[in-house]
């Protein structure tokens, strides 16, 4: 074998090394999304582990017969990518490749810590049903006003205890849940941030919700 082929080897082996990560999600979520009181609604499956609430999958609609998918491992990895309704839907795995992988980093973990904390208020009473009501603010009033932060709202369901909080989508709840684990568990039924100004910002609305089976594969190249 000569040098030239023996280094083609190599290099293609080491290119093409991956190692694998399953992410299994036992929840399906309708949710509608809006950026602004006076944005279009999008329309966003959001798949969740009741387990485990470091990562979720959003699912949304791209065109007629195509879905844009967003995996979110805030321990992990990020994956995006597009398929067609019917593929999704019907196969209950679906597999992401390393191109369309990408490593998480959050250079924020301490400062969010520090910087914020979860306050559980009263019931919220929504058509006569009671949910858990929780916020997470800046602990810093000056630099809440001085940066312009909102506060983040959580509408939960009560008694579903084996359901852990929905805080992935957001940095500073995932990383202070992390630590205090002070709010109660319970599937969200509202999520939503009022800015200073009164003003709703980043609202997500559980439309229905189901318990599903279904699991996303990484093959995560060793080189990411």
């Amino acid at each position: 074998m000569t040098r030239k082929l023996v280094a083609f080897l190599i290099v293609f082996l080491l290119c093409n090394s991956a190692h694998s990560q399953t992410y299994e999600f036992d929840y399906m979520l309708e949710t509608e999304h809006k950026m602004a009181p006076d944005s279009i609604i999008k329309h966003i499956y959001q798949y969740t582990n009741s387990k485990d609430n470091s990562y979720l999958l959003n699912v949304e609609e791209v065109g007629a017969d195509k879905l844009s998918l967003f995996l979110l491992d805030r321990e992990g990895w990020v994956a995006e990518g597009t398929i067609s309704k019917k593929d999704f839907f019907d196969v209950e795995s679906q597999v992401f490749n390393c191109d369309a992988i990408r490593l998480y980093r959050n250079d924020y973990k301490k400062k969010q810590v520090k910087n914020y904390q979860f306050t559980v208020l009263k019931d919220t009473i929504i058509n006569t049903v009671a949910y858990n009501h929780y916020i997470l603010k800046s602990v810093d009033a000056k630099r809440e006003a001085r940066k312009k932060l909102g506060t983040q709202h959580y509408i939960t369901y009560k008694n579903m205890d084996n359901y852990k909080p929905t805080v992935a989508s957001e940095s500073a709840a995932y990383e202070e849940y992390k630590v205090t684990k002070n709010i109660p568990n319970g599937l969200y039924k509202q999520h939503y941030i009022i800015m200073p100004d009164g003003k709703k910002r980043k609202s997500f609305n559980v439309m229905s919700y189901k318990i599903c089976k279904k699991s996303i594969l990484l093959h995560v190249c060793n080189n990411k």
